[in-house]
């Protein structure tokens, strides 16, 4: 689950890199058979302080603790130690800037334990930003409103600018 930086965006692509254990017999990759990406909000607030603790263990990435707006097509993901990229079929407009990585099927198991794992350390978010010039708070709006769609046209013609958001 990732947090966007803005809450309102149009995402294109999304690029992710499964992790190479160099320091394993062999350099094994474990990535993942297929990928799938949600986007939505939450129903919860979203401060770093309420990210980690004893109490909510678990509730932050339980699926009926946000609103999804957009599930993408599964894409199959190689075993290789690469920037892989996944474009989306259209662009997606993301109304509360949370996006949540599926990781589907596992292919490498760890010798030590023999149990299967799936490891990604880099991710990268490619598209354009709306807000701040375009506000949502997704915890009281359920829908976005505009005056007229030509309104709409505008703010998204303004907002062309190509971005890559880096979630390390």
């Amino acid at each position: 689950m990732y947090k966007l930086e803005y809450d309102l965006c149009v995402v294109d692509e999304i690029k992710i890199q499964p992790f190479k254990a160099y320091f394993q017999s062999g350099w094994p990759i474990y990535s993942a058979k297929f990928v799938r990406f949600r986007m939505g909000s939450s129903k919860l607030p979203l401060a770093p302080e309420n990210y980690v603790s004893d109490e909510n263990e678990g509730r932050l990435v339980a699926d009926d603790n946000y609103i999804w707006t957009y599930s993408s097509p599964e894409f199959p993901m190689l075993q290789e130690n690469i920037l892989q990229s996944f474009k989306l079929p259209c662009p997606v407009l993301c109304i509360g800037g949370v996006l949540k990585i599926e990781l589907l099927g596992r292919v490498q198991k760890q010798v030590i334990d023999d149990l299967y794992y799936i490891c990604v350390p880099h991710v990268e978010v490619l598209g354009r930003a709306l807000s701040p010039k375009l506000a949502v708070d997704s915890q009281k709006l359920r829908t976005l409103q505009f005056r007229s769609t030509s309104q709409m046209l505008r703010l998204l013609q303004q907002s062309t600018r190509q971005q890559a958001f880096e979630l390390d």
